[in-house]
């Protein structure tokens, strides 16, 4: 079955977090210093408790059929699917602290891109009409809230793991 993309769908309004929008976050080393990884660029979202996020799961699941078909809902449903979404309760530090301003029940999801994103500011120029382009971590920073135009897609690790990731 050949995949198609799914199309890209905009968030409702988030709160930004660990946000790596105009240089790419580093990979880590893995355990020998080597990196096998190539940076990104990424923030995670973390919305409103009872935001549903009802479309973009809807997206989702078009993103499993896109690429597992008939199989899709088998993949779904094993336990160790890795469905993208994130309890913001389980966002916690090394020690196990819930980091701050995360909400236990509301939703979160992490979006990245190794190439670097534009971002739109809340202003139009009023020469052009076109929005403004932010460039700077001063513009666009953890804790800001914004919107983002993500693309669901579905994966598998040849080492035996299979998602959905934005």
């Amino acid at each position: 079955m050949a995949e198609k993309n799914v199309e890209a769908i905009v968030t409702p309004k988030a709160r930004m977090a660990f946000a790596w929008a105009f240089r790419p976050k580093p990979a880590k080393p893995n355990a020998d210093g080597t990196t096998t990884k190539k940076p990104r660029y990424t923030v995670t979202l973390l919305f409103e408790k009872g935001e549903t996020l009802a479309d973009l799961k809807k997206r989702c699941y078009e993103a499993a059929v896109a690429k597992w078909g008939a199989n899709a809902d088998k993949r779904i449903s094993h336990p160790k699917f890795k469905k993208g979404f994130k309890d913001q309760g389980e966002m916690v530090d090394k020690d196990g602290a819930l980091y701050k301003g995360m909400t236990p029940g509301a939703i979160s999801f992490e979006a990245w891109s190794y190439t670097a994103p534009g971002v739109a500011g809340p202003r139009a120029d009023p020469d052009t009409g076109k929005v403004e382009r932010l460039t700077t971590d001063a513009e666009f920073y953890s804790g800001c809230y914004g919107r983002a135009k993500v693309r669901p897609y579905a994966w598998e690790n040849p080492e035996g793991g299979y998602g959905i990731s934005f």
